[in-house]
């Protein structure tokens, strides 16, 4: 028993020795933590589907589209608005003629004349038809036709009958456009929108006043150019710009002319016009005065051979130059 004892205690002896002297291990490396995977869960899928139908998508809020109108419904649009078409003229109380008469069939149609008013006499109950017309669609009251009121009688397809009047619900006859002229030399022709007359030496171009649409503004004459390149111009619009100028016209389509001293009768023939110039015949031929819807237009040939007017057109300047010497002087030179 005390060898067993006295062995162990050597070998525990022997074994210390060696653990003291034997180098001290290296350090242990720690591992470093790997980052964390992000694992994707799927959403809970419902009831009924599989894992092979996708999940639904997030709903985007969806935006109000505005209902389509129903069928046989339309929105309503103003009205349109127009510009006045120049070649209309006024027509007001005491105007006679085919213009009128037009006037006053469309009026008909609309329900502000009764049947059988279209006399081609604008007299005081035209005049009130026309007030009524004005205030039903908008335009200014004055009882005048002016070329804004007649662009939206025969123009708009939105104009406004009377609606106190039962209007027939056929459809009216197309509505003739007031003609340019009746004479086959003049159906043609093209007006001039920026052309003019000077007359004498002033350089100012002619103007008139006119009231329209109950408006007080000045207008040019009008100058129209004929297929073959002659001027061809209203003599109401020329009268209307000289204060010594003065046109009567004749229920027969005759008119007299007082112009710088001068006295111009026009007698209206089958075709054409015969004139005189005081006592004395003045030879026209027939496209030198034409009437063209109750008014004459004349080429400046006219003037010539009835005032013994100069005329010069200029093309550059769109510009009528005419010179008429008064009767007086004329003598006294003489």
């Amino acid at each position: 028993m005390d060898f067993l004892k006295m062995l162990m205690l050597y070998m525990t002896m022997t074994m210390a020795s060696a653990v003291q002297g034997a180098p001290l291990p290296e350090p242990t490396a720690v591992p470093t933590a790997a980052p964390t995977a992000i694992v994707e869960t799927a959403a809970p899928q419902p009831d009924g589907m599989d894992d092979a139908t996708p999940a639904p998508a997030t709903q985007t809020p969806a935006i109000q589209a505005t209902a389509a109108p129903e069928p046989g419904t339309s929105t309503p649009a103003p009205d349109p608005t127009l510009t006045p078409n120049p070649s209309y003229r006024n027509l007001k109380q005491g105007d006679k003629g085919d213009r009128v008469k037009k006037l006053q069939q469309r009026l008909i149609e609309l329900g502000y004349l009764e049947k059988g008013d279209a006399d081609g006499a604008f007299g005081a109950k035209t005049r009130r038809a026309v007030l009524l017309f004005q205030e039903v669609n908008g335009l200014s009251r004055d009882g005048v036709a002016g070329d804004a009121t007649q662009t939206h009688l025969f123009e708009n397809p939105d104009v406004k009958p009377n609606p106190d009047a039962a209007i027939a619900t056929t459809a009216p006859e197309p509505i003739a456009q007031p003609e340019e002229a009746s004479a086959p030399q003049t159906m043609a022709r093209e007006l001039l929108p920026n052309a003019s007359i000077v007359y004498g030496s002033s350089g100012e171009a002619m103007t008139y006043r006119v009231q329209q649409d109950g408006v007080t503004q000045l207008e040019k004459p009008r100058v129209f150019r004929l297929p073959d390149g002659t001027l061809q111009l209203p003599l109401s619009d020329l009268a209307a710009c000289l204060e010594d100028w003065t046109l009567t016209m004749g229920e027969d389509a005759s008119a007299v002319l007082s112009a710088a001293g001068y006295t111009v009768t026009l007698t209206r023939q089958e075709n054409a016009y015969s004139c005189r110039v005081d006592e004395a015949e003045a030879p026209l031929a027939a496209e030198d005065a034409v009437m063209v819807e109750n008014e004459i237009y004349i080429i400046p040939a006219f003037l010539e051979k009835t005032l013994a007017a100069e005329t010069e057109w200029d093309e550059e300047e769109q510009t009528l130059m005419l010179r008429i010497q008064p009767k007086a002087i004329a003598l006294a030179t003489d």
